[in-house]
């Protein structure tokens, strides 16, 4: 990105979803997802949205939309973050990865989520809990299965990145 112009990211709790407006609140500031000459929005952990939300629904429609309108990215990362009664957080993430590809492949990268952070019950925010053990080969199973086609692995894994952060 050249000039003044900077990347947000942010992380929102499942408490605190769906983005209603094209706002993110941080702090004091509003951070308005329309000012795309002002910065681009980075959303992690595929934006918390609810593994068992259908993508349909009003909320993943604006969602997509936001993706589509070049103001945000999507990140495809962390997917039992998505995990819910009922609902495993691959099965979720695989789902999510296609609509988001589907809405705009443009807007979407790819993050390991290292070191898997976790917070063990009962601690708060700023308490030190142990990380996550991920068994190994989920990231690259992960991966195959998120994009399931060379063209879509170059793209999120490549040009997108290449493209946001202008290397």
């Amino acid at each position: 990105m050249g000039g003044d112009q900077y990347i947000v990211e942010g992380l929102r709790g499942r408490s605190q979803w769906p983005p209603a407006t094209p706002c993110y609140a941080y702090g004091a500031k509003n951070l308005r997802l329309d000012q795309r000459d002002a910065y681009q929005a980075g959303l992690d952990h595929f934006a918390m949205v609810p593994a068992t939300l259908a993508h349909d629904d009003a909320r993943a429609s604006a969602l997509q939309a936001l993706l589509r309108s070049g103001n945000a990215y999507i990140k495809l990362s962390a997917p039992y973050r998505l995990a819910c009664a009922g609902m495993q957080g691959d099965d979720a993430a695989r789902t999510w990865a296609a609509a988001f590809l589907r809405a705009a492949p443009r807007h979407v990268l790819w993050g390991s989520d290292w070191p898997h952070t976790a917070r063990e019950p009962g601690k708060a925010a700023h308490d030190v809990s142990a990380y996550r053990t991920l068994p190994e080969g989920t990231l690259a199973r992960s991966l195959r299965d998120w994009l399931p086609t060379a063209r879509f692995r170059q793209q999120v894994l490549v040009e997108n990145p290449a493209r946001l952060y202008a290397f």
